[in-house]
């Protein structure tokens, strides 16, 4: 994985992180959902896809997933950072919403500082209480070469059960060089119109651009670990300092089940743009 860090007081980086323990993406994905899996080895972090195939028998995970508006994310605008910093962003928005980065980013020459911010936020998330009673029968497929990285294997089972999404962002142009620089919105709106990806973009000012594309995208989630045996057996969902056996449990008292709320975790020491490893 790799980190592009904008600041550490970051209003936007620092509200995803420390609010909601989310790692922010530099590449909005729309398969990044609750119950897809990330393998992670400390260094490395890689996107694996959905959890149900790395099960014994493929299981349907009968785990609701809730949605939320997410009002006090909306509009809520990055620091002013370099342009330089801030088209190596937008290139990463851009691949996400499947538009072509040179063009677009040429409009922007003479801006010296840049801001982003998304519209229209909401979160898809799942109670990791009834995750754990869904689990606690489950074992990792070790036949399957997708699972087997998992337990022994040394990476970290880690499932996302909260992810932040939207289908549009802003970005605002803070400073530039020349006193009458504007944003050529005709000219953006020719660029995205030839790349035919369903697409639309509008100027409130000569200075800001939304980007508004057909689907909501993810730009952050959340995660928490699973713990495996040797057999592929999942053991634990870790809360603070304990990692309770869930199958010991429902075997043992099934009508006096306790549920934890995990820990979650958090891929890198400060708030930052992550990019999964190829």
């Amino acid at each position: 994985m790799s980190f592009l860090r904008l600041c550490d007081d970051d209003p936007l980086l620092s509200t995803l992180r420390d609010v909601f323990d989310c790692h922010p993406i530099g590449v909005p994905d729309e398969r990044v959902l609750p119950l897809t899996v990330v393998a992670s080895d400390g260094s490395k972090s890689r996107f694996r896809g959905a959890l149900s195939p790395l099960l014994v028998g493929a299981p349907v995970m009968d785990v609701p997933i809730a949605f939320a508006d997410m009002s006090n994310l909306s509009l809520k605008r990055t620091n002013a950072i370099k342009t330089d910093l801030g088209l190596k962003i937008l290139e990463g928005f851009l691949s996400g919403f499947g538009l072509p980065s040179a063009g677009i980013k040429a409009s922007f020459s003479g801006a010296t500082k840049l801001s982003f911010a998304f519209k229209e936020v909401r979160r898809q998330y799942i109670d990791v209480n009834l995750l754990g009673r869904r689990l606690a029968t489950q074992r990792l497929d070790l036949k399957n070469p997708a699972a087997s990285i998992f337990g022994e294997g040394g990476y970290e089972f880690l499932l996302l059960d909260s992810v932040i999404q939207s289908r549009d962002f802003m970005l605002s142009v803070e400073s530039n060089a020349g006193a009458r620089f504007s944003v050529d919105i005709p000219a953006l709106q020719e660029i995205v119109q030839k790349a035919d990806a369903g697409i639309s973009i509008d100027g409130s000012t000569q200075k800001e651009v939304f980007f508004r594309g057909p689907k909501h995208l993810t730009f952050a989630f959340a995660c928490v670990r699973l713990f495996v045996d040797a057999n592929g057996t999942i053991t634990a969902l870790p809360p603070a300092d304990k990692v309770p056996a869930l199958k010991g449990y429902l075997a043992s008292s099934p009508d006096r089940i306790i549920h934890y709320t995990p820990d979650r975790v958090l891929l890198g020491s400060i708030p930052a743009l992550l990019t999964f490893d190829p």
